[in-house]
């Protein structure tokens, strides 16, 4: 029997499993496991979290050829030394997810990310560390330069607002 091959997707927002858009929006879990990425964390004017990633951290972005990006992600972190200016503080989830072109179809769509777009979440691999120390190479929806009227979260491990927009009251 052939071993299953996988990819991972960091969550530190509403596709973490104890997030109600999880299962609606986010991909099939195979797995799922704490774990930190670098980066800084800001809250959207809605109240959602977006994670800022710098450049140099990224290790590929996301493009029309998943299963060629999710293999170059995974030559270049075994060949390189990712040594961090800060150590990974924004603490998440490291979902295993199945390696097939249509596994990010729904988060894609709630992410509001589409290949060549100028969304404001951006799909790209970052290397991510597990609690047990092992750096793996994840996807994450994240940008590279702050949003307009995005402001700092303070801590590292996103909290929901009582609402957030869009959601009605109860």
């Amino acid at each position: 029997m052939a071993a299953i091959r996988s990819q991972f997707l960091f969550a530190y927002g509403t596709l973490r499993a104890e997030e109600q858009e999880s299962s609606l929006h986010g991909p099939v879990r195979l797995s799922a496991s704490p774990a930190k990425a670098p980066g800084s964390l800001y809250t959207l004017k809605e109240g959602y979290p977006i994670l800022l990633v710098e450049p140099n951290i990224k290790v590929v972005t996301a493009s029309y050829e998943w299963d060629a990006d999710w293999e170059l992600a995974c030559s270049r972190l075994e060949s390189c030394s990712y040594a961090y200016a800060k150590p990974p503080s924004i603490e998440g989830e490291l979902i295993e997810i199945p390696l097939e072109s249509n596994a990010f179809d729904k988060s894609d769509t709630w992410e509001g990310f589409s290949v060549g777009s100028n969304s404001v979440y951006q799909r790209m691999v970052i290397p991510v560390r597990r609690n047990d120390g092992r750096i793996l190479p994840a996807w994450v929806y994240a940008c590279l330069a702050i949003p307009a009227e995005a402001a700092p979260f303070k801590g590292n491990r996103w909290k929901r607002a009582e609402r957030l927009y869009g959601e009605n009251a109860e």
